[in-house]
């Protein structure tokens, strides 16, 4: 990669791209493990690249990445370098050498894991060794070409202590093991397959495994292995089945089966990422491996399902086939969302699935699209690619994937998938390949289609009707707002239905392109009710002024789950937007009857069992502070919380007797002793949805957090407990801590909610809960709950006075210098910085700039602050 100047750090940019002069085919590591003194050695073979065209990079000397490392010796063809032929940086090596065809090098260095407190490369943690390499930790390990297109075949040996370590684990399969001297044990390691140094793993310490078998549709036997911290192997029954569903389903769905013999997952307390794809040898963090009813919640059930799914599924969609360059992020992470959500789609129930994924989608990504931070699904530029592991990249690049499965449909993406995956197998290839495939196995051009990847920002859809009762013509013409600021045109897949006299006449599907069109349905002689981009086929923000009445209707009966939802979340956002422009007026307004009769059915759908419980629970419930807010062009923060009060209390009021009979009725039901794990989910989840709305009833939210037997309802009334001042408040937080005090991951739900109380002194109980025995700034977990969770706490983050901003700032620069991933992570709560009200903004400004000022700011952080300052 070329480097260019800008604000005076170096970003690097996609055009720059070249490849690498040198390959390296095959590498040998070995590792000597200590906590504060490893000795790593290398040996491999950099071969000229046929494929390399001089443009920027110098041939005659070779540089190697390598940064935080003690350099022992480079020995070249046999030769022991002395100082003067090469030269160490903070960013690697230079080796006066040049490469005709190729050349033996062998490297030693030394590295201090037990320091490592970034948590990138190999770190020690708890007494475990482990790696974090994606995406460019190798050279935290030893000086390498690290980018993503030098794939290697790797021989790990690794060494140490046998009665500390017992374990000692690295990708593909072990071949050999024993023991040397000094009761030191040694265990060689080898991938047959070719990898980026991303994808190495290396893990090490005193742990426990759980063992099971999986045979696959050609026979073959694969011994699969979950390590954990001692004790905890009780708690990876469900990881390991649902990493058997995993591997069972992309055999159906896309023939894609294990490769290896042997494939291993290891759950670690301190760790950046959520879980990690090494070949082999998943690394993950413990809270989406770890599960019991007790410790787990059913939220957590589903996450693990999920993501032991997102990360086995990546032995193909990002590691069989891997990136050219970093540009191409969402080339395996979009990819492999969008398979992981079909999976989930399946295991959990399609419609709730998917109405969670665009539920995320819209708090999340939308936002994100909206803020400072907006960028495409393929940048063009960066400082520090970290900042890049976006919802954007991630969920939107998962979207970017569902439009062409709808476009070309199921069976021709399932034919892209094979000859994606045949043709590319063991390259590092970009978007583009991926694109081609999908247009060479189903025959569409997709020309304008690639524009997703380059177009930043949610697309905004005007559409307006028109009907004629002498033709009995009904039209809708639509057009892209973002048009007029010169944004590339787009291709939507739009599934709908027709609702003629209240009855469907008519499903299908059709492809709008380019800026602007229309659709015309012919011999309507009654207005018909449209249901339009039914399952969420692309995400657009839609501006489709409408009857309520017609709103009414598809929330009561349109048969697209998605919709039905949909237009429930408009009537209320309409009911709340109308509460807040009459509620400094008169605080006493009713909201709309046809809402409470709407309610009115809903709850009595409940005890039918015609509807998917979980389901009837979406259409309750009422929109969030930060829902609301993202939905307006300058927050109104205290005037939004104020008609979300009125709403809920009138909906409580009204349907107390009713809420409180399901609350029983659900209750009841959980005692049925052959409830499978996602029935008793469903309901829990309703349960507790009508508990939210018996906010009066303080003594049964009390009983059911002291009685409850599981996490999910545990925690369900103490955050009610605690949203405000109660009663029971102080009482549930210091019961919950007392039972649960030395288990950390549901100590991280116990600052969550604090962090997100509604309590005027919010600030004042974070910052005391930052200085205890509950909190560690060395762990992300922690960092995430408490640090985290309140800059997401819009009504008291933000105030006028400026303190949550200079907590949070005091925080990023106590953390950059500990972890710069977590600390870029909490700077992102500025991103929304041009919504906020004048006032708050400049004290937020202010802090930003203060922040801006810091000298030693990791490129993390001054990336995202540079660009809030900038806008």
């Amino acid at each position: 990669m070329i480097q260019s100047s800008t604000n005076s750090r170096n970003k690097t940019k996609l055009s720059d791209y070249e490849p690498s002069p040198w390959l390296i085919p095959d590498i040998f590591l070995d590792f000597e493990l200590d906590p504060l003194q490893t000795v790593v050695s290398s040996e491999f073979v950099l071969v000229t690249n046929p494929e390399y065209r001089p443009k920027s990079l110098d041939p005659q000397e070779v540089f190697l990445m390598g940064e935080k490392l003690i350099l022992d010796s480079i020995e070249w063809d046999g030769q022991i370098l002395n100082s003067s032929e090469y030269k160490t940086t903070d960013k690697g090596i230079h080796i006066f050498r040049s490469v005709n065809s190729q050349a033996k090098v062998k490297i030693r260095n030394q590295i201090s894991p037990k320091l490592n407190t970034e948590l990138l490369g190999l770190y020690q943690s708890s007494g475990i060794f482990c790696t974090q390499n994606e995406p460019e930790g190798f050279r935290h390990i030893t000086y390498f070409l690290d980018r993503p297109d030098i794939l290697s075949r790797y021989k790990v040996r690794i060494r140490a202590n046998n009665s500390e370590y017992p374990f000692l684990l690295s990708n593909g399969n072990r071949i050999e093991s024993g023991f040397t001297t000094n009761n030191q044990a040694y265990v060689i390691w080898e991938d047959p397959f070719p990898k980026p140094s991303y994808l190495f793993a290396l893990v090490a310490g005193n742990l426990a495994v759980t063992k099971d078998q999986f045979k696959t549709s050609s026979g073959r036997v694969i011994d699969l292995e979950i390590y954990t911290n001692l004790g905890n192997e009780d708690k990876t029954t469900f990881a390991m089945e649902s990493l058997k569903l995993a591997m069972a389903w992309d055999e159906e769905k896309f023939g894609l089966e294990y490769d290896l013999d042997l494939y291993m997952i290891v759950a670690v307390d301190d760790f950046n990422m959520g879980a990690m794809e090494n070949k082999g040898l998943n690394i993950f963090n413990s809270k989406l491996v770890l599960a019991s009813p007790e410790t787990t919640t059913d939220t957590s059930y589903e996450d693990i399902l999920s993501v032991i799914a997102h990360e086995y599924f990546h032995n193909w969609s990002g590691n069989r086939v891997t990136l050219r360059d970093w540009f191409q992020l969402t080339l395996k992470e979009g990819l492999t969302v969008f398979r992981d959500q079909l999976f989930s789609q399946d295991k959990i129930g399609a419609d709730v699935k998917r109405i969670d994924d665009v539920d995320f989608l819209r708090n999340f990504q939308f936002p994100e699209d909206q803020g400072l931070l907006s960028h495409p699904i393929q940048p063009k530029e960066y400082l520090d690619i970290d900042n890049f592991y976006t919802r954007t990249v991630y969920e939107k690049g998962a979207e970017v994937i569902r439009i062409a499965y709808n476009i070309i449909g199921q069976e021709n993406f399932r034919k892209a998938m094979d000859l994606y995956f045949s043709r590319y197998d063991g390259m590092a290839v970009t978007t583009e390949e991926f694109v081609t495939s999908l247009e060479e196995a189903s025959g569409y051009d997709l020309g304008v289609f690639r524009n997703w990847y380059h177009r930043k920002g949610t697309p905004q859809i005007s559409i307006r009707e028109e009907y004629s009762s002498d033709t009995g013509e009904f039209t809708i013409h639509w057009r892209d707002l973002d048009e007029v600021n010169q944004q590339l045109p787009l291709v939507f897949p739009v599934k709908y239905s027709l609702y003629l006299d209240h009855k469907k006449i008519e499903s299908d599907m059709f492809i709008w392109e380019g800026y602007s069109g229309s659709k015309t349905w012919k011999n309507l002689f009654n207005k018909p009710i449209l249901s339009i981009f039914q399952n969420f086929t692309v995400p657009v923000i839609l501006d489709y002024p409408r009857e309520l009445d017609e709103i009414h209707f598809l929330w009561a009966n349109d048969d697209d789950a998605f919709v039905r939802w949909d237009s429930g979340n408009y009537l209320k956002y309409y009911e709340l937007n109308r509460l807040i422009g009459i509620y400094q007026e008169n605080s006493n307004q009713s909201i709309d009857s046809r809402i409470l009769d709407s309610y009115k059915i809903i709850i009595s759908n409940i005890k039918t069992g015609k509807s998917d419980l979980r389901f009837l629970a979406y259409l309750l419930e009422i929109p969030g502070i930060n829902q609301i807010t993202n939905l307006q062009p300058e927050y109104n923060i205290e005037g939004s919380q104020a008609v979300i009060e009125i709403y809920h209390n009138q909906i409580s009021s009204h349907f107390q007797n009713e809420f409180l009979e399901v609350y029983e009725f659900l209750k009841s039901k959980l005692n049925q002793s052959n409830l499978s794990r996602l029935e008793a989910s469903g309901i829990r989840f309703l349960k507790n949805h009508c508990l939210n709305f018996l906010v009066h009833r303080e003594d049964l939210i009390y009983e059911q957090f002291r009685k409850a037997t599981n996490l999910t309802d545990e925690l369900a009334s103490l955050k009610l407990l605690t949203r405000k001042i109660t009663t029971f408040r102080q009482s549930a937080i210091e019961e919950f801590r007392d039972k649960w005090k030395q288990n950390p991951l549901v100590m991280d739900h116990w600052l969550q909610i604090q962090a997100s109380s509604e309590i005027p002194n919010a600030l004042d109980e974070v910052s005391k809960l930052k200085q205890s025995v509950y909190f560690d700034l060395k762990n992300p977990n922690r960092v995430a709950s408490l640090l985290g969770s309140f800059s997401k706490n819009r009504l008291r983050f933000h105030s006028e006075d400026g303190k949550g901003y200079k907590f949070l700032v005091d925080s990023i620069l106590e953390l950059d210098s500990i972890n710069s991933q977590s600390a870029a992570r909490l700077t992102k709560s500025f991103s929304d910085i041009a919504k906020l009200p004048i006032t708050y903004r400049e004290r937020a400004i202010d802090e930003l700039k203060r922040l801006h000022s810091e000298k030693k700011l990791s490129n993390l952080v001054f990336e995202l602050v540079d660009s809030f300052v900038d806008a």
